[in-house]
């Protein structure tokens, strides 16, 4: 609070705000299960909305990653628009692989999950322990929308 300027004004002035930088945006994407009839399942749904993200974020100029939960992860690393734009192609790929074997969110690498990234949980809710990886997430300190 700038409280000089607050008192001669008489209304609020704040002289602290938060930094611009080009953001870490990862995009997660939950392929454990599927529902739906093609080409309208949640799993093309999910798709669509992830392509969608990303290029709305690539062109405000931050960095977009890509982290495909389905068993085991598969991931492309936040990258600038002329890198992620090939790396996210991966999308095309994206399939319903159910496992027994789960991987923990916790496991996620660094370099992958950076701190301070903005994680979008791309998710059908049909997996019972979904709500549990994203408060897992929440939990370590992420900015989460799902």
């Amino acid at each position: 609070m700038n409280w000089r300027a607050s008192l001669r004004f008489r209304r609020l002035f704040v002289t602290q705000y938060h930094q611009e930088r080009n953001a870490d945006v990862v995009l997660m994407l939950d392929t454990l299960t599927e529902a739906g009839a093609p080409p309208d399942t949640t799993l093309d749904v999910s798709i669509r909305a992830a392509a969608a993200l990303a290029t709305a974020y690539l062109a405000r100029k931050d960095r977009v990653g890509l982290i495909e939960y389905c068993g085991p992860f598969r991931w492309v690393r936040p990258n600038s628009a002329r890198a992620s734009r090939t790396d996210l192609r991966s999308l095309l790929r994206a399939d319903v692989m159910f496992s027994y074997v789960t991987q923990e969110v916790a496991l996620v690498p660094r370099r992958i999950l950076p701190p301070q990234a903005l994680v979008i949980a791309i998710s059908p809710l049909l997996d019972r322990g979904s709500t549990r990886r994203w408060s897992t997430l929440a939990a370590r300190g992420f900015d989460l929308v799902s």
